[in-house]
């Protein structure tokens, strides 16, 4: 890989981050591809330590970030379910913090849901 494909590689690695950092999942897919086809040029003979070291820092900051975005939405599907009353509403909290209680049928209707 020349240093050429490396500075792609990291521009890629950057623009993940940045997608991950704003949530944009068609962005993250299309990215995942480019990835993967990106790492399975690389030619790791050229990789010297210190492209080595910067390519798997970023590669380990973006899983971490990855990860993150998964428990978060993992948690707020917990916390969705545990919000979810008998009565069919739902307690959560408004762009402003308040707490809001919403109706099984408003549910169902909203994209949100």
């Amino acid at each position: 890989m020349t240093s050429n494909q490396i500075d792609e590689l990291l521009g890629l690695l950057e623009k993940e981050r940045q997608a991950a950092l704003t949530v944009d999942l068609d962005g993250l897919a299309d990215l995942a591809k480019q990835k993967e086809l990106k790492i399975s040029q690389l030619d790791i003979s050229v990789l010297n330590g210190e492209n080595s070291e910067k390519v798997g820092s970023e590669l380990r900051r973006n899983q971490a970030i990855l990860a993150a975005m998964i428990k978060g939405v993992q948690s707020a599907r917990n916390h969705l379910k545990q919000s979810y009353v008998s009565s069919g509403e739902v307690n959560i909290y408004n762009k402003s913090g308040s707490l809001q209680v919403v109706c099984e049928p408003q549910m169902r209707n909203s994209k949100k849901f």
